[in-house]
């Protein structure tokens, strides 16, 4: 049997506009070993996702697969082949598989698809457990009864605790880390031999992410599954990758290992996507954006599609379009298969380093390296010319891609700090509170006490701790990080620090003056100092007003610049790397970073101070994300501006911050100079947090530190440090007497009891957690009582057993850690290993 478990070869997936045919895919050929995991990475509008549907014919009209074939093992998914009317409907190959085959045959049996958005992929009608057993009945030859049991198992195996009784949640009853591990118990119910995998770490916390990637590592190797892994996360794919696709434009560009990809570059797409991406493990002195933006695929450029933002392009590269062909450093690898007959022949792997580019030797035939070089000129003629046809077929989104659209990146400073220590702080914050009301109305308040006598029912209030007593300060010219998982209060404490929402309690002094004391009109006068960048660039734009009304509109509201506002827009448009000429054109005629550039220009237009960041990049790609923070920096260098730069990346956060503060649940746990909190952070939270960044680099491994559970709810905080319920590092109660090797084997158990792991009823279980034997007295009897409730299937008793001897009696559980900076340390710290 042959090695190779899907082939693909030609495709061409389209789609037939009034505007014109887009050629989302377009000829892309690849192939997918047994237990193999390949990436097909690229930016938005490359065709990632439309390559990875059109593998299981997902393809909704108007889209429509005009040409290639789809092999998965012994069966045609795809075969289609272009008629002579290139508007008329392809021929269909007689082998390839009915709808009606591929729905019964190969769709959640053989080959299986984790999708984005696990909330929209989740019928919130009908609980977990139905839908999962469903999937079960439908596509195994099982009993219902056989079907819940599976579902119950496949629960356990990815993780979700007390599995059994989850089965009847709904869907919205999970957090989004869970609703992913349902999506993909899902689609390991039936064994799957290929997974097709369309961002699924997309929208996860860095913590989640990183618990996923190890699941999916993890039932790979056990259920011996192919991926086909589509994302834009190059650390992803440097962690989880064998081998690696790039597309652009429709077309794959470059093919490798995925050592080969990162070390051995060999298309320069690939090295500008390498080069745009901030690392975890280490300063970088500056960015390299890709230039421009990604043509229209209606109406693609002539000769290599890249051209138009390639710096290496030569005249060459207008007329000829290349293939993917092997280059220099990768070979025809030959190894020898078995054949069904036992027959050994010799077969080519698909392992070859393969690239479309000129400047490889495999296209000397080209004359790339005869011709002449473009210069800027021919650059900006060629990119005007080719979004000039886009736009002739009706699409007006696509902007001119000239020197103005990016900065240089040689030019970006150094991200070395020139902050005066010794300053006075900019913005000081004390104490600071905002609690939300979480009753739904008077009647959701009362309380019923039946001992209460002739008024047994009292008005009680719950309230939302969002943010619960943060304090710090940031001086004048600085970049303070704000990082945390979602749910921990970034936003609004961002947002109360404007006073955008008011606070519940607390002072916010901004340059000496207590913004929490001022009137809503004496704030409205101050506000011109304080702006802020929202998350989603799109949202935050006016769709009927130009980009030089929107800059011009807070100029407006507090009267400046009156008689020259057009010129201080267009000014500020080219500041930000604008052209001055887009002053009239609407936010849909711009991509998402040029529309995050405008809201630069507009935060800059009244001469603030102090900028809020809310996420400003995470709705970008990695190269346009480089672009808008080469220009935040700049920006700052020029006019010396002070931001809060919040954000769920700490890459970015590494790029950007001179120092960063870490929140949980309303609180802030850890803050210290960028550089010091990198190398060598304290909080276990921290530690948990920067182990979960992958890192852009398959040479590079990382050890995570395990994070057990959700963030608990912020009405209901628990008691003591509020990240004991998750600390891998929780300090051991004194009256046991545990050693630290002995306490850290207790702590490994009582997370895997949590998690309801099989590991913990398996014959060999005691060896596992316990290889030098079972602690002493007390501890160890607790330990045997609970391996004997988890063999009976009782994990919630075994669980809470667990906890009350070794969790509750910790310092951790029952006394609140100070925020203090304890002698010796760099930096401020609340945990009780350094009270």
């Amino acid at each position: 049997m042959s090695d190779t478990l899907l082939t693909v070869r030609d495709l061409h997936t389209h789609f037939r506009t009034d505007a014109g045919t887009v050629r989302a895919v377009d000829g892309i050929s690849f192939e997918v070993q047994r237990g193999e995991v390949l990436g097909i990475v690229g930016e938005s509008g490359a065709g990632k996702s439309v390559a990875a549907r059109s593998i299981m014919r997902l393809i909704d009209s108007p889209g429509v697969i005009v040409n290639g074939e789809v092999r998965f093992e012994d069966d045609l998914l795809v075969g289609v082949e272009r008629g002579d009317d290139p508007d008329g409907e392809p021929r269909q190959d007689p082998e390839m598989l009915s709808s009606r085959e591929i729905r019964e045959r190969v769709r959640g049996r053989e080959i299986a698809m984790i999708f984005q958005d696990p909330t929209e992929s989740l019928n919130p009608v009908f609980t977990v457990g139905e839908q999962l057993s469903e999937i079960i009945g439908l596509n195994r030859d099982v009993s219902a009864a056989e079907a819940e049991a599976i579902a119950v198992e496949r629960l356990r195996e990815v993780g979700i605790p007390e599995a059994e009784r989850r089965m009847d949640d709904y869907p919205h009853e999970f957090s989004g880390g869970m609703r992913q591990r349902v999506l993909i118990a899902m689609a390991f119910a039936c064994e799957p031999s290929l997974v097709i995998a369309d961002e699924p770490t997309t929208a996860l916390d860095v913590t989640v992410e990183a618990q996923i990637l190890d699941l999916v590592k993890d039932l790979a190797a056990r259920y011996d599954t192919s991926f086909v892994w589509v994302t834009h996360d190059m650390g992803v794919v440097a962690e989880i990758c064998d081998r690696v696709a790039v597309m652009y434009l429709g077309e794959i560009v470059e093919q490798a290992t995925v050592d080969d990809l990162f070390h051995d570059t060999k298309h320069p797409y690939t090295e500008a996507l390498l080069g745009s991406i901030p690392r975890p493990d280490r300063d970088v002195d500056g960015l390299s954006p890709i230039e421009g933006i990604m043509p229209e695929a209606i109406n693609p450029p002539q000769g290599c599609r890249f051209h138009t933002r390639c710096p290496h392009a030569r005249e060459a590269c207008l007329h000829a379009h290349p293939d993917a062909r092997v280059v220099d450093g990768g070979s025809e690898q030959a190894r020898d298969v078995e054949t069904a007959d036992g027959t050994a022949l010799t077969e080519v792997a698909a392992a070859p380093h393969r690239a479309a580019c000129l400047r490889n030797d495999a296209f000397a035939e080209a004359g790339y390296w005869e011709s002449v070089p473009l210069d800027d000129a021919e650059s900006v003629s060629a990119s005007t010319a080719a979004e000039s046809a886009s736009d002739s077929a009706g699409d007006a989104a696509t902007d001119a891609t000239g020197p103005t659209d990016a900065p240089d990146a040689t030019a970006a400073a150094s991200n070395g700090s020139t902050v005066d220590p010794d300053a006075d702080p900019l913005l000081s914050v004390r104490d600071l509170r905002k609690y939300f009301d979480a009753s739904d109305g008077f009647l959701d308040r009362l309380r019923f006490d039946r001992d209460a006598g002739l008024l047994p029912f009292s008005a009680d209030r719950e309230h939302v701790r969002a943010v619960d007593g943060v304090s710090f300060d940031i001086l004048p010219g600085e970049t303070l990080g704000l990082v945390g998982e979602s749910g921990c209060g970034k936003s609004t404490l961002a947002r109360t620090l404007l006073r955008l929402v008011d606070p519940t309690s607390g002072d916010i002094v901004f340059d000496g003056e207590n913004l929490a004391e001022l009137s809503k009109e004496e704030l409205r006068k101050r506000r011109k100092r304080m702006q802020f960048v929202f998350q989603d660039p799109q949202a935050s734009l006016d769709p009927r007003m130009t980009v030089g009304e929107t800059v011009e509109e807070p100029m407006r509201a507090h009267g400046l610049y009156e008689g020259d506002r057009e010129g201080r827009a267009r000014e500020l448009l080219e500041t930000v790397g604008l052209d001055a000429d887009h002053y009239n054109r609407y936010p849909h005629q711009f991509s998402g970073g040029q529309r995050q550039r405008v809201n630069l220009a507009r935060a800059l237009s009244v001469d603030p101070d102090f900028i809020v960041c809310d996420e400003p990049t995470s709705a970008l790609d990695a190269s346009v994300q480089a672009q808008v923070l080469n220009t935040m920096k700049e920006l700052q260098d020029e006019f010396g501006l002070t931001y809060l730069f919040i954000s769920h990346d700490l890459s970015v956060i590494r790029h950007v911050c001179d120092r960063v503060a870490v929140m949980y649940l309303g609180e802030l746990v850890e803050l210290a100079d960028k550089d010091d909190l990198f190398e060598s952070p304290k909080h276990p939270y921290t530690r948990a947090l920067l182990s979960s960044i992958p890192v852009p680099d398959p040479r590079v491994s990382r050890e995570t530190v395990p994070l057990s559970g959700d963030v608990p709810s912020p009405i209901h905080p628990p008691t003591g440090c509020r990240f004991h319920t998750r600390c891998p590092s929780l300090v051991a109660p004194a009256e046991l007497g545990l050693g630290d090797d002995e306490w850290d084997r207790v702590r490994r158990f009582v997370r895997a009891v949590q998690r309801e792991s099989p590991d913990v009823v398996a014959d060999d279980a005691r060896a596992t957690y316990f290889p030098d034997g079972l602690p002493a007295g007390d501890a160890g009897a607790t330990v045997e009582h609970a391996l004997s409730l988890a063999a009976d299937g009782a994990w919630r008793d075994a669980a809470s057993l667990l906890t009350e001897t070794f969790v509750e009696p910790s310092v951790c559980t029952s006394e609140v850690p100070t925020l203090d900076s304890p002698g010796g340390l760099d930096r401020i710290v609340s945990c009780h290993h350094y009270s």
